[in-house]
């Protein structure tokens, strides 16, 4: 039984931001890009007043030029600009040459203005830093912690004795399972886990059936939890399970299953576990008393349903007709049907037989005065019954 049931769920959601960009400018390069306009200006005003002088004393024709510049300290640019057209129609190799130098000067000086504008960007520093995120987080947790069960079961079982008893108001005799129980498993107590893993169920039933001659078998589990003390009362409080299994040991059929739960209380546990195991018999006892009782009126009034199967190297026609006309005339033996299988080597069929006997011994019986069937031999397992035309281990290989 769970001792604790708890159960924590929490949510987050939210999202965060930071920015931490930075920016910075060089002012050296500013300095350095003024001084470089100013000397580009005066060098365009100089190159104007030559070109000018050229023109008075051997130019014919007609020729301007302008410059403008412009410096600033407090940005860190700088820019120059030249333009010039015009006729030249020169006269003399001197004029055409000093013109020449004061056009080169003036393109010196545009280069120079571009190259300061250049390298006063170029000191500029950016340094961007962002963060930002976002979250959604869920948690959930389901924690059940459970009583610790007991590692090996109680040798005396409160419900098992309760059962019995109420059992016998229904005419359902039952054998001391302690005395049969040791025959099989011995002393030790078992667990229901132990019974029905691997084939130990299979063959516990088969034990049943031929030791005990019993036509049904119970299996179950009933468990009682402590509660602790109830706080209003002063009492012990416990609650209990009980699961039953019944089977008939005749064909395996399940005729009854129940799962009951109840709870009690008493001053101490013992009294408590006792309470609760009257309980649930009370319940438990007549349903499983009625279901068994129904199933045997059934089987006495109609019979109980097999299926016979004839086994052998080599079965002729005749061995088969003889088989089946012996079948027939077994007292109790009812509606034989059309065989299931029908070959060389099996012949089945099912019917009804609600005889006193034994089934197989009662078809052996049949079967006596036929030399074919001297050496049968059978095998039953759960509403089967086979029989073979010699040792069975034989015939069926294992």
């Amino acid at each position: 039984a769970p001792l604790v049931d708890l159960v924590e769920f929490s949510s987050q959601k939210g999202s965060s931001f930071s920015d931490k960009t930075t920016a910075s400018s060089s002012s050296k390069s500013a300095s350095a890009a003024s001084r470089q306009s100013a000397q580009a200006s005066s060098l365009a005003a100089s190159a104007s007043e030559k070109s000018q002088s050229s023109h008075d004393d051997s130019l014919r024709g007609g020729y301007s030029a302008s410059a403008s510049g412009r410096a600033s300290g407090s940005d860190g640019s700088a820019a120059f600009a030249a333009s010039g057209s015009g006729r030249i129609d020169a006269q003399s190799r001197g004029s055409d040459e000093s013109e020449s130098a004061g056009s080169v000067k003036a393109a010196s000086a545009s280069s120079s203005s571009a190259s300061a504008s250049r390298s006063a960007s170029a000191n500029a520093n950016y340094k961007a830093n962002v963060a930002q995120e976002e979250h959604d987080n869920v948690s959930y947790r389901h924690l059940v912690e459970y009583q610790p069960p007991s590692k090996t079961p109680e040798k005396q079982s409160l419900t098992s004795n309760e059962l019995v008893g109420e059992l016998r108001a229904y005419d359902v005799k039952t054998t001391d399972n302690d005395l049969f129980r040791s025959k099989y498993f011995g002393g030790k107590p078992i667990t229901i886990d132990q019974i029905v893993s691997g084939d130990q169920l299979a063959k516990y039933v088969q034990f049943a059936k031929s030791e005990a001659k019993a036509d049904f078998f119970m299996v179950g589990t009933s468990v009682i939890v402590d509660q602790d003390k109830n706080p209003l009362t002063g009492e012990r409080s416990c609650t209990g399970i009980v699961t039953l299994k019944v089977y008939s040991t005749v064909d395996g059929e399940l005729i009854a299953a129940k799962t009951i739960s109840e709870t009690a209380a008493a001053p101490n546990l013992d009294s408590c576990a006792g309470n609760v195991a009257k309980k649930m018999a009370a319940i438990g006892g007549p349903q499983i008393g009625a279901q068994i009782q129904d199933y045997w009126k059934k089987g006495a009034m109609y019979g109980q349903t097999y299926v016979v199967t004839l086994v052998g190297p080599s079965l002729s026609l005749i061995t088969k007709a003889n088989f089946s006309k012996a079948l027939q005339s077994v007292p109790g033996v009812q509606n034989v049907d059309r065989p299931r299988v029908n070959d060389d080597k099996r012949y089945e069929v099912n019917l009804t037989y609600k005889g006193s006997d034994p089934l197989d011994q009662a078809a052996a019986l049949a079967l006596a005065s036929n030399p074919a069937f001297s050496a049968l031999d059978s095998k039953t397992e759960a509403g089967r019954i086979t029989l073979c035309m010699g040792p069975c281990s034989a015939v069926l290989g294992h």
